[in-house]
């Protein structure tokens, strides 16, 4: 679907063209000069960016967790190794923490939310090298697409908390 029909979707295409041309303009400043026209467009989402900078950094911090975890963990995949025991749908998920300590209380807040259908999705949760490793298996996508997502919004929020309230490494 069209980012333009989704609410959430074209939400996030907005904050992430207001930053980026945030981005640029401090960046290359002689980009962004034209205030008419089409480059305008984006001289008008960067000064939006500089004036709403310190909202936009509260929005931020989850979108960036998002973000990240979609390009730090490896694509869900089918497991059709699995498939004779009827968990045939399986993700792997990594989150680089950059220390041993920070991944470990991540680890422990997040270990006691079990699964709320032990039957249909089993999660498996490891710290090593200062990463979170997390492995799901289902026996239908949806399953695993509902108990991901939520697994992935209180990853955000832990993470948020470890980079607000801890004390740097």
């Amino acid at each position: 679907m069209s980012a333009l029909f989704n609410f959430h979707s074209f939400l996030t295409v907005v904050l992430l063209v207001i930053c980026t041309c945030s981005y640029i303009k401090m960046q290359f400043p002689t980009i962004l000069q034209h205030r008419t026209g089409f480059r305008g467009f984006f001289w008008k989402a960067a000064r939006i960016g500089e004036r709403l900078s310190p909202w936009l950094r509260l929005l931020f911090p989850h979108l960036r967790e998002v973000i990240m975890a979609v390009v730090s963990s490896e694509a869900c995949k089918d497991a059709k190794s699995v498939a004779s025991s009827g968990w045939d749908f399986s993700c792997e998920f990594e989150v680089d923490y950059g220390s041993d300590e920070h991944a470990a209380i991540v680890h422990a807040a997040l270990a006691v939310d079990k699964e709320l259908q032990p039957d249909k999705v089993r999660r498996h949760m490891s710290v090593s090298d200062g990463r979170l490793v997390v492995h799901f298996e289902a026996v239908e996508a949806r399953f695993l697409r509902a108990s991901f997502s939520s697994f992935v919004d209180l990853v955000g929020l832990a993470t948020k908390l470890i980079e607000e309230f801890s004390l740097p490494n």
